[in-house]
């Protein structure tokens, strides 16, 4: 077990972070059905389990990525009220290689002034590092995608499985763009199992 798993095990099991996660997803979902003015959450619970995801958005564990990102954007519903939510929700994402929520959450907000040089640049770092070039357009990858895309420029046949939305159609087409760009008389084969993932 690597030291980011055992740290993972060791966090998820104090019974603090479980009643700190229990109290964010009782609120979320009160928030949710429109019971906006139940109790807000304390900005220590936050704190801690905003620093809990950091450490969980590290791990190669899906349990603990799928924990980083509910806490995440669980957080951002207190981003008005509390400052650093959203640098902090930011952050993770990008530990998570989530770049399409980072799109979706931010918009086109620049990166917050309040984040350290440090976090600032690995945030930029990652960004960069999941960008690829599509003819006259660059794309930002998730972290899934970005390993398709390394696996198929490797010349590696490749079979993918992964959830509705999670942008396998959108990974390989592009790739299968930029690759006719380069080489016009390659053949390719994609297959998909309904007409409607060809266009």
């Amino acid at each position: 077990m690597s030291f980011v798993e055992g740290l993972c095990e060791t966090i998820s099991g104090d019974p603090r972070f479980a009643a700190d996660y229990e109290t964010m997803l009782r609120q979320s979902i009160l928030r949710g059905a429109g019971f906006a003015d139940g109790p807000a959450l304390e900005e220590e619970v936050l704190r801690r389990l905003l620093q809990s995801a950091t450490i969980f958005a590290q791990s190669e564990e899906a349990e603990w990525r799928q924990l980083a990102y509910r806490i995440s954007v669980g957080s951002l519903a207190y981003s008005e009220t509390l400052a650093g939510i959203r640098g902090a929700s930011r952050l993770i994402l990008a530990r998570l290689g989530n770049y399409p929520a980072i799109k979706f959450a931010f918009k086109d907000e620049a990166e917050p002034r309040t984040l350290t040089g440090g976090v600032f640049y690995e945030i930029l770092g990652r960004q960069l590092d999941h960008t690829v070039r599509i003819g006259e357009r660059s794309a930002v990858l998730t972290d899934m995608q970005r390993a398709v895309w390394d696996a198929l420029a490797s010349g590696s046949s490749l079979a993918l499985s992964a959830p509705t939305s999670a942008g396998k159609s959108f990974v390989f087409l592009a790739y299968i763009e930029q690759l006719k760009r380069t080489r016009p008389n390659a053949n390719l084969v994609y297959l998909v199992p309904s007409r409607a993932l060809i266009n």
